[in-house]
């Protein structure tokens, strides 16, 4: 375990020289072959691009990359992506992109990370969480993006693209069925519905008997029950204009997970355990439960179910318009979600049963207007976003009905933002190798909230309101060496605008904080200039200056009651660097290896601190200082048989700590995920039937924690255990 910043693995002579071999190993393996690349295009600039010519660190998936890795939900391509984990994907999904997350939990606040769906922000955390189906492509931005998105990027981006109508008709199908009684039915029809008209649908249904089981009550825990669907009509008005229209939404109805609730208090002395017997499950909580040695399918909890509900609707209108060599884009959004979600934070004691709750509606409103002009590559846009959230709120009825009061145990709230932005980017050309980026947006910002703790018998009712006025920039020189190989150099801002608290709340606390800001400096190189074109290499160093960031402390308050206090946490600084690797040895062998290595210290006033323990000096949560991600994929030929794909896939990162004080006992050692699948094609390659194994060696990991010392507890959040299954479908 790590309880001080040390000196980075990657800088030590040996694993340098360690790392650097693994290298040349893989350009040795592949030197005597003959296959190249396939080239990706991505939209990371507002158009379409090679990746190899972007300066920007991105990780892109294409759709059958997705698909033949098996990912389910919008969270699970992050195994697969250096420097960015996934904190959470329950209450409150979180993404760490190089030492950047979200350090609350409340269903109020945007995320410094922001989610894209064909072009369109998702504000709402329940409207990122639905399935991932029918796509095209999807891109992991790293790094602030405050100029051609702008929502709140301080961190990074993720963007979905489906996949759109055809000219002509084709259709996908398939079932599959795995471990825990998972079903899965997935399919889509795209093809023209008359000269200027095309139409595509799709849709998933996903169910299972859930992986945890509740040892008190008898009832499965983590259930899966979601069903998706996407509509999509693209209409041509004429050969410059086309009108794109896109109608989806999804419905579940899961039941969440259960903790690991380990005491802290010495079942002799009651005073609180040292870490180790904590973590060993020798100690006890307030009321006297012991866990004993936890196991991810073995929880305890006094409910007989969990519910995780969501349902979401959105529709959006993209128009594109050619204009005398310039590109004119419209897209119009609406998008509305409705959650409940349900957490037994103490296990077996009937204290800490909390309901969150939100629903939320938001209209998006952006124009770009984009052209060439001399050397000149240029954009101009706006940006309009209004978010209204009401029903926004926790409860703890267990305790209101013990303490006969909601001061402190329940908070109902509303909170609307509205948010225009304007925005130009640009990038000169000085001559054949040079050219010159720069960018600049101004965003206004409105915010108000208010909230109680109860709207029908309120003991108090603050109102709040934050504006927020920024100018988010970046500059940039780009180096083409050569037709395959770019280099560039590069500085980004972006910001993340005021922001509420609203968990657990009690007078005077909702007040907002202030806005934080992250200045990211870059160098990167791209090339496909190696080995003949059979190597691509990208690799981008980095440090990031992050500045007031926004976290919760804990505070005892009425009665021993916890309270969540939010702030600015003072400063963070993150460096470090990515590094990507894709390999075509052969025709039939596909190799890609992500390392992501990362180092940060917060530096934070005296008086700003979680728990007690001041955060200064404390390295973020969240945050591996290294991160391997590696993907082998060997297809054998079998005739007139079809052909027979191996892959096998690895994920594994270094120790981290849950939480911005560095908790010992909220960590998680360093560990190892290995999946694998294999897949026969029919000869004609209609057909398919694969296999596959998630998590072989079946690791028992945690990936996210927190501490409740009033109950005298600490609950860790397990990830799945090992899962298998079958796949069968088709495609024509």
């Amino acid at each position: 375990m790590k309880f001080e910043v040390q000196e980075p693995w990657w800088r030590t002579p040996g694993n340098r020289i360690q790392c650097l071999a693994a290298v040349g190993l893989l350009a040795a393996a592949a030197a005597s072959q003959a296959q190249t690349l396939e080239e990706i295009i991505v939209t990371a600039q507002k158009r379409a691009q090679s990746l190899q010519r972007v300066p920007i660190s991105i990780t892109a998936f294409t759709g059958d990359d997705l698909e033949r890795l098996g990912f389910i939900t919008p969270f699970e391509l992050f195994k697969q992506t250096p420097n960015v984990t996934l904190v959470g994907d329950t209450v409150f999904p979180q993404v760490n992109i190089r030492g950047v997350q979200a350090y609350d939990f409340g269903a109020g606040n945007e995320p410094p990370v922001g989610f894209y769906f064909d072009e369109v922000y998702l504000g709402t955390s329940s409207s990122q969480q639905g399935q991932l189906f029918d796509i095209e492509r999807a891109e992991v931005l790293r790094g602030p993006q405050g100029t051609l998105f702008g929502r709140n990027t301080t961190g990074g981006l993720v963007h979905y693209i489906s996949r759109k109508p055809t000219e002509e008709l084709e259709a996908h199908g398939s079932f599959q069925y795995g471990s825990y009684d998972q079903t899965i039915v997935e399919g889509a029809v795209s093809g023209p519905l008359g000269d200027r008209v095309r139409g595509r649908l799709a849709f998933k249904y996903n169910n299972d008997d859930g992986w945890q089981v509740n040892k008190i009550t008898g009832t499965d825990f983590m259930v899966t029950d979601v069903f998706a669907g996407r509509g999509l009509l693209e209409i041509d008005f004429s050969e410059e204009a086309t009108l794109l229209l896109n109608v989806h939404g999804h419905t579940q109805d899961n039941r969440s997970d259960g903790f690991a609730v380990l005491g802290t208090l010495d079942p002799a002395t009651g005073m609180r355990c040292p870490p180790g017997r904590i973590l060993a499950g020798d100690c006890v909580t307030l009321s006297g439960f012991r866990h004993g040695n936890p196991e991810p399918t073995d929880v305890f909890s006094n409910l007989d179910q969990l519910e995780h509900s969501i349902d979401s609707f959105g529709v959006s209108g993209t128009l594109r318009w050619n204009i005398n060599r310039m590109e004119l884009v419209a897209i119009s959004a609406y998008e509305w979600s409705d959650k409940v979600y349900e957490e037994d934070a103490d296990g077996p004691d009937p204290l800490l049963d909390a309901f969150f709750t939100v629903e939320a509606e938001q209209f998006t409103q952006e124009l770009r207007l984009s052209g060439e002009t001399g050397r000149l590559q240029w954009l101009v846009g706006g940006f309009y976003y209004n978010d209204d959230k009401e029903d926004l709120g926790i409860t703890i009825p267990p305790l209101i009905a013990l303490l006969g009061f909601t001061l402190g145990l329940q908070n109902e709230a509303t909170l609307d933002t509205e948010s225009w932005a304007a925005f130009v980017h640009g990038e000169y050309t000085l001559n054949d190798r040079f050219s010159l980026v720069a960018g600049l947006r101004f965003t206004s910002e409105s915010k108000d909230l208010v909230i109680t703790d109860s709207f029908a018998a309120p003991s108090f009712i603050d109102m709040e309101e934050a504006d927020s006025d920024k100018v988010t920039w970046e500059a940039g020189l780009n180096w083409q060496v050569n037709d395959e190989t770019l280099a560039y150099a590069s500085v980004k801002s972006g910001f993340k605008s005021s922001a509420f608290n609203t968990i657990l709340v009690t007078p005077g606390q909702a007040a907002p904080v202030g806005e934080e800001e992250n200045v990211n400096y870059e160098v990167g190189v791209k090339t496909d200039a190696l080995m003949g074109g059979r190597l691509r290499f990208n690799a981008a160093a980095f440090y990031n200056d992050y500045s007031d960031f926004q976290v919760v402390t804990h505070q005892e308050v009425v009665g021993g009651i916890p309270a969540v206090v939010f702030l600015n946490g003072g400063d963070l600084e993150l460096y470090g660097a990515d590094f990507e690797l894709e390999l075509a040895t052969t025709e039939n062998l596909a190799l890609r290896l992500g390392i992501g290595l990362l180092e940060g210290e917060i530096d934070a006033p005296p008086t700003v601190a979680v728990r007690g323990v001041p955060l200064d000096g404390k390295e973020p949560p969240h945050a591996p200082s290294v991160s391997l991600n590696a993907l082998a994929r060997y297809s054998v030929p079998l005739a007139e048989h079809g052909a027979l794909m191996l892959q096998t896939s690895v994920t594994w990162e270094d120790d981290v700590f849950f939480e911005a004080n560095n908790d010992p006992t909220l960590t998680e050692d360093d560990n190892l995920i290995w999946d694998a699948r294999v897949r026969w094609t029919s000869p004609t390659e209609r057909y398919f039937l694969e296999g596959f194994v998630d998590n072989i060696l079946d690791e028992e990991l945690v990936y996210a924690g927190f501490d409740v010392s009033s109950s005298g507890f600490i609950a860790r959040i397990w990830q799945p255990p090992r899962r298998a299954g079958v796949r069968a479908g088709f495609e024509f």
